[in-house]
């Protein structure tokens, strides 16, 4: 896992099915595409409101007796774009640039985790 990706560890006291429902029903419109195998739902394309950055999360659902345990691990898309920009910022700001790109997608990052922090918190 990269610096800018994303990695969640929640326990839920709730049933397997109706957590499952209600992630897609949340995330669905937020991403292209989703799918469900097995013990792993996945979001292609995963952008959370108020961040430009995309991502494909991966939620794997690992159940107990007493509770349910996601793990959402979420990663970053448009790498090449973002080495693209931080070559041209060393090149034309002498590396200030640089500086504003790496705040720029860490705050991105944060946004999102919030985001679906925020989400899980409903449950």
């Amino acid at each position: 896992m990269g610096f800018f990706d994303l990695s969640i560890n929640k326990k839920l006291d709730s049933n397997k099915k109706e957590i499952i429902e209600k992630l897609k029903k949340n995330f669905s419109p937020l991403s292209d595409e989703s799918t469900l195998e097995k013990d792993t739902l996945t979001f292609k394309n995963f952008k959370a409101k108020k961040t430009l950055l995309t991502y494909d999360l991966c939620i794997e659902i690992e159940s107990s007796k007493n509770s349910i345990s996601l793990n959402i691990f979420g990663e970053l898309l448009n790498v090449w774009i973002l080495v693209v920009l931080i070559l041209l910022g060393i090149l034309f700001t002498y590396g200030f640039g640089v500086i504003i790109l790496v705040l720029f997608v860490y705050f991105q990052k944060l946004t999102a985790t919030k985001y679906i922090n925020k989400i899980l918190e409903d449950f």
